[in-house]
């Protein structure tokens, strides 16, 4: 969808971005970016078992099952910080800190 402003339309996404960065807010709107966009960035393997769930303050809260998940991305911190990094939000996440979660069980 676009907005027509003067002679050209711009698309919504690109005003929205400019008002947040107006209003001050764009590392807060960073972070919810990359919780939101969690499995595009490590890929569907890593997000069926870690999920992002909160952003604060420079920090990327990611769940994990157990313990031996939480070393696995713990080996693989700067790999996935690389990844945020090279996104348009990517410099809101400072740090990525491995929470411990409860297993999810599936249904089908």
């Amino acid at each position: 969808m676009a907005v027509r402003t003067g002679k050209r339309a711009q698309p919504i996404a690109g005003i929205l971005e400019r008002v947040v960065r107006a209003l001050g807010h764009s590392t807060v709107y960073g972070g919810w970016l990359a919780v939101s966009q969690w499995s595009e960035i490590v890929g569907k393997e890593i997000a069926q078992v870690a999920t992002a769930v909160r952003f604060s303050e420079g920090t990327l809260f990611v769940a994990v099952p157990d313990p031996s998940w939480r070393q696995e991305l713990g080996f693989r911190r700067e790999e996935i910080l690389a990844r945020i990094r090279r996104r348009p939000f990517g410099n809101a996440i400072k740090e990525l800190r491995l929470v411990h979660a409860e297993k999810r069980i599936e249904r089908k």
